[in-house]
C-alpha cells in the first residue's frame, strides 16, 4: 500500500512539473512563391540600432541569420514604423538604413511590430508585402510570423535528474 500511494505521488508530481521558458523565438518566412527568405528572432528583440531619419523610423538587428533559398547567409534586417513606407522590411548587406546600396529585399507593408522602436515585439500572422524600391529580389512577398517557445535547459536538466532519482528510489523499494 506504501509502494502504491509512492508511486502515485511521484506520478502525480511528475505530471504537474513546471518547465520553465525561455523568451519565445519568432520564426520569419518570407516567400513569393519562388523565393524563401526564412530566419528566427527574440519575439521582443533589443534592437542594435534606432534610426530616424528624413522621416523613416526604424530599428535594425544586425548580422541575423538569414536562410535564402537554401543558403545561410548574414545580413542587416530592419524594420519600420507606420509611418515609414507604411510599415514593412528590409534585408541588406551593405549598411542599416536601407537606401539602396546592398538591398537584398526591400518590402513595404503593415508595422510587423507593437510598441517603441526601441522596445518592440513583434506581430503574428501573415502579412502581404509590396516591393518597394531597387532591390535583388524585386517582387511581392507574403510574410509569415509564428511563434515557438524553447524550454531553459536548466529547468529541462532539474526535471530529468529528479525522474532519474524517483526512478532510482522506486527501483531500490522493489528490490527490498
Amino acid at each position: 500500500m506504501k509502494l502504491r500511494t509512492f508511486l502515485l505521488v511521484t506520478a502525480f508530481s511528475c505530471s504537474t512539473a513546471a518547465v520553465s521558458f525561455a523568451s519565445p523565438i519568432d520564426n520569419f518566412k518570407l516567400s513569393d512563391g519562388t523565393n524563401v527568405f526564412a530566419f528566427s528572432l527574440p519575439s521582443s528583440p533589443t534592437p542594435d540600432q534606432v534610426n530616424q531619419t528624413e522621416g523613416i523610423i526604424q530599428f535594425t538587428m544586425n548580422n541575423v541569420a538569414v536562410n535564402v533559398n537554401g543558403t545561410p547567409a548574414n545580413y542587416f534586417i530592419s524594420f519600420f514604423n507606420e509611418f515609414s513606407s507604411g510599415g514593412g522590411l528590409c534585408i541588406d548587406t551593405v549598411d542599416t538604413m536601407c537606401v539602396g546600396n546592398g538591398d537584398i529585399l526591400n518590402q513595404s507593408g503593415p508595422q510587423l511590430f507593437t510598441g517603441s522602436e526601441a522596445i518592440p515585439t513583434f506581430s503574428l500572422g501573415t502579412f502581404s508585402l509590396s516591393n518597394f524600391g531597387p532591390n535583388t529580389f524585386s517582387s511581392d512577398f507574403t510574410l509569415e510570423i509564428t511563434s515557438s517557445e524553447i524550454p531553459e535547459p536548466s529547468s529541462l536538466l532539474m526535471l530529468s535528474t529528479g525522474v532519474l532519482g524517483l526512478v532510482g528510489a522506486v527501483r531500490r523499494k522493489l528490490s527490498v
